[in-house]
């Protein structure tokens, strides 16, 4: 395993438009720079700023979003894609940016490249050109089990019939139902994301049957036969069945984050108190129980909480413990 490990000198990160991923990302780099590798970052080009702040060398890549290409071209080509249809289909794999990718893992010549998990076609790509690759992402991901529901359902492990054991298998059948139905009428119209990825893959010689697997909760499947390196901590996940491929390595927000944080606002609380940040993605907001709790833990505490708020985050004074 060592000289496995020390074989490994140039690794590409490839990140996605996601500020969490971005930022995370970066620091990743920074982090395995500071243990001896050499590191760069490729993504669009949102994430330039976030590479270089680290001190990482970038390419560029197209833009993709959460469930699909963030390019036009490729996402109307995918809807009308018919069956087989050499010409369309070119073009919409064309759009997919797979000429860059290419590009840019070439030239790099990485001896690991690690990807986000969202990015299919760079991962078809990575595999094609028989490249060690790994998966990050700052998303718990991770097996089906009793105590851990998708993360799509909302379910809180424990609470109500929902949360029960039988409400958890329940919404875990129901989402595989889903995905099931998606697939089936992707498959029957022949076009779709998910065909669109089909068909791509099946170009690049890369079997998607038997590298990824439905049953999780990712869509449109998750790459279950490559190493998934979750950055935040695992005493945070739900409880799931071991699983030898994830790894937790911790929350990366880095030290560009909480100057972001800091922006606009004194990093010290008034009358000498802690001043404390409670942030919440930027993609859901808080759910409104969620924060009801929070100032409830903050009671039985017995601080004294100052509220202030930011674009998208909640800042909270408190005294020291």
């Amino acid at each position: 395993m060592r000289a496995e490990i020390a074989a490994i000198s140039r690794i590409l990160l490839i990140t996605s438009r996601l500020f969490g991923q971005r930022r995370a990302t970066a620091e990743l780099g920074r982090r395995l720079v500071a243990v001896g590798h050499s590191v760069s970052v490729a993504g669009p080009g949102l994430a330039r700023s976030d590479a270089e702040g680290a001190a990482l060398n970038f390419s560029k890549l197209p833009d993709y979003r959460l469930g699909g290409p963030d390019l036009p071209a490729a996402r109307r080509l995918a809807d009308l894609l018919p069956p087989r249809r050499g010409v369309r289909l070119g073009q919409a794999m064309e759009a997919l940016g797979a000429n860059e990718i290419r590009s840019v893992l070439v030239e790099s010549r990485p001896d690991l490249v690690l990807i986000d998990s969202e990015l299919h076609p760079h991962i078809v790509v990575a595999r094609s050109l028989g490249l060690r690759t790994g998966l990050t992402t700052t998303i718990y991901r991770g097996p089906p089990g009793l105590r851990a529901p998708p993360l799509e359902s909302g379910i809180v492990p424990g609470e109500g019939v929902g949360g029960s054991r039988a409400g958890v298998a329940a919404a875990w059948l129901a989402a595989w139902a889903r995905s099931d139905l998606a697939r089936l009428r992707d498959v029957r119209r022949g076009g779709g994301y998910r065909g669109l990825l089909a068909a791509f893959s099946r170009s690049e010689a890369v079997d998607l049957a038997r590298e990824t697997t439905t049953r999780h909760w990712q869509r449109p499947f998750s790459w279950h036969r490559l190493p998934l390196l979750v950055m935040q901590p695992l005493e945070l996940d739900l409880p799931r069945p071991p699983d030898p491929r994830l790894r937790h390595i911790g929350h990366l927000a880095g030290a560009q984050r909480d100057a972001t944080a800091m922006r606009g606002g004194n990093s010290h609380g008034q009358d000498g108190k802690r001043l404390a940040y409670v942030a919440f993605g930027s993609m859901v907001p808080a759910p409104q129980s969620l924060v009801e709790k929070l100032w409830q833990v903050a009671r039985r505490a017995e601080r004294s909480w100052d509220p202030r708020g930011t674009s998208g985050m909640l800042r909270r004074t408190c005294s020291p413990t």
